[in-house]
């Protein structure tokens, strides 16, 4: 994005995805768009997604390509149909006669993908560049991304697991945004694994570890959980950790939600945002 001081000019942000291992893929419902652009507001009318296609040799080149002799097209079904290789790179770029202005600094741009068959454990890297005009004489920055210890910077992965585990949190009733001190608010956690029997017979998973941390500002009342947690620790920083252990868990089968009460403290100040953090975890 653009925390500077002036506009950004032929700013432009590129993905690049190996196409032997993962397969850039439509959003459901929306025909030929494979990316999801998100942040500060007015992001669409500055911005455009554009594909291009080809195939890497190995993560090197894959790593160091600025794309400088692609040909772009304007949605997934028009790079397929050109009949040059599959989508191996995705890149954000202003539209013509636009700036990256000033302020615009909070930009979530993903591409949506599928794992091909790929084996269990597998981990699969992609990486970015970023270039303006302005910035760094106009050369690319290219990412330093460790294949091998899947760390350092412009990079991202994939992994390849047997069973896929998912946690999705809300209130009970659903939809509550405020509250008030001193008020009980409730929060329903509901787990989900699943799998692609095609590819593992695994049917259980042994253990499944759900852990939600509370912020400061809000309190566990004890007891009140549809599902006794193992443990509730208060930390030094004022978070409470609450973790609940799944034993013998059906995969591909619903999982029954676990709801458990709070109360906002009384000494949380007006218009504080309390995020509560939910991990899950097999």
């Amino acid at each position: 994005g653009n925390g500077g001081n002036i506009p950004l000019n032929n700013y432009e942000m590129l993905i690049k995805i190996d196409p032997s291992r993962l397969k850039v893929t439509d959003l459901q419902g929306k025909p030929g768009v494979a990316y999801v652009l998100k942040g500060t507001p007015g992001l669409d009318d500055i911005l455009q997604v554009q594909y291009g296609t080809g195939t890497y040799d190995n993560f090197d080149i894959q790593q160091n390509d600025n794309a400088k002799d692609a040909t772009w097209y304007n949605s997934t079904t028009e790079a397929l149909d050109s009949g040059s290789g599959p989508i191996n790179k995705v890149r954000l770029i202003t539209k013509p006669g636009k700036s990256l202005p000033v302020g615009a600094d909070n930009i979530m741009f993903g591409v949506n993908v599928a794992a091909l068959n790929n084996p269990i454990n597998t981990v699969i890297p992609s990486v970015m560049a970023v270039r303006a005009d302005e910035v760094n004489s106009g050369n690319w920055q290219m990412s330093n991304y460790d294949p091998i210890n899947h760390n350092r910077n412009l990079g991202d992965r994939v992994f390849i697991t047997e069973v896929l585990s998912r946690i999705q949190k809300d209130t009970e009733p659903s939809g509550i945004k405020t509250s008030e001190v001193n008020k009980e608010v409730t929060f329903k956690i509901t787990p989900t694994l699943t799998t692609d029997s095609r590819y593992t017979n695994v049917t259980t998973v042994d253990n499944v570890t759900v852990t939600d941390t509370l912020p400061k500002g809000l309190t566990y009342i004890q007891g009140s959980g549809s599902l006794e947690p193992d443990s509730v620790v208060k930390n030094q920083d004022g978070t409470t950790t609450i973790q609940w252990t799944l034993i013998n868990v059906n995969i591909n089968a619903p999982i029954e939600p676990i709801l458990y009460k709070t109360i906002v403290d009384f000494n949380v100040k007006n218009a504080t945002v309390l995020e509560n953090k939910t991990v899950i975890s097999t």
